[in-house]
C-alpha cells in the first residue's frame, strides 16, 4: 500500500511538472515592440500570431469588428488593419473550441522619426554611433513596431565653429565616409532630408534629427 502510495504521488507530481511547462495559448501582436499588450494601431497591419500550445489541430482565428487575412508559412499569422480607433476582440478557436478571447484597444498613431539603431537619446560618443550601424524608423509614445525602412538622407559633420561635410546617403546604413577619422574633431552630426518608405509603399519626408558627439577622440572604427 505504502509503494502505491509513493507511486500515486510521484505521478501526481509528474502530472504537475507538464501542466506548469506548458505555455498557455495567447494571440500575440508581434507588430509592438511589448507584443503581450491588448492594444493594436488603427491605418495599418497588426500582425498577430499564436503563442502557447493548441489542444488540437483545426485552428480558427476571428474578430467582432471586420475581417482577417490568415498566412501560413513557419506560423500561422493574422493580418487585422483596424481602420479607425476603438475597441474589437480577438477569439482563437481550435477544434471549434474557444481557446482565447482577447479583448483589444485600438490607438491612433503618432509622427514617425528617424534614430540610429539601439541608440537612446541625442548625445552619445562617436564609437556607439558608428556602432549603430543604420538609421531605423521608430515612432515614439506608442508600442508600435515600424515595419517600413530608411530609403535615403543627408549627413552633415559640425565642428565647434562651422559645418565640416555634408553628403547625401542612399539606403539606411551609416556610409563607409563616416568613420573614427572622420569624426574625431566632430561635435555634432545631423541626419535631415531623410526619406521613409511606408509598409503600404508611399514614401514620407521624416523630421532632421541631431546627435551631439561626446567623446570626439575615437578608436578604430566600431562598425558592425
Amino acid at each position: 500500500m505504502k509503494n502505491q502510495s509513493l507511486s500515486l504521488l510521484f505521478s501526481f507530481l509528474g502530472l504537475s511538472t507538464i501542466i506548469l511547462a506548458q505555455v498557455t495559448p495567447d494571440l500575440l501582436n508581434s507588430s509592438l515592440t511589448e507584443p503581450k499588450r491588448k492594444v493594436a494601431y488603427a491605418g495599418v497591419n497588426n500582425i498577430f500570431t499564436i503563442h502557447g500550445e493548441l489542444p488540437g489541430k483545426q485552428i480558427r482565428i476571428e474578430r467582432s469588428g471586420g475581417p482577417i487575412e490568415i498566412k501560413a508559412g513557419t506560423s500561422l499569422r493574422a493580418f487585422v488593419r483596424f481602420e479607425k480607433p476603438g475597441k474589437d476582440t480577438l477569439r482563437l478557436f481550435v477544434d471549434e473550441k474557444l481557446i482565447v478571447e482577447k479583448p483589444i484597444e485600438i490607438l491612433e498613431l503618432r509622427t514617425y522619426k528617424a534614430v540610429i539603431r539601439s541608440i537612446e537619446g541625442t548625445s552619445i560618443d562617436a564609437e556607439k554611433l558608428l556602432a549603430g550601424g543604420r538609421l531605423i524608423p521608430v515612432m515614439p509614445g506608442t508600442w508600435y513596431k515600424p515595419s517600413g525602412r530608411i530609403e535615403s538622407y543627408r549627413v552633415s559633420l559640425f565642428s565647434t565653429s562651422r559645418n565640416e561635410r555634408s553628403f547625401r546617403v542612399d539606403g539606411a546604413a551609416i556610409p563607409t565616409e563616416l568613420d573614427a577619422a572622420s569624426l574625431k574633431s566632430i561635435t555634432r552630426v545631423r541626419f535631415d532630408q531623410i526619406r521613409m518608405r511606408k509598409e503600404d509603399g508611399t514614401s514620407i519626408a521624416l523630421d532632421d534629427v541631431e546627435y551631439k558627439i561626446t567623446e570626439p577622440n575615437v578608436s578604430p572604427d566600431k562598425r558592425p
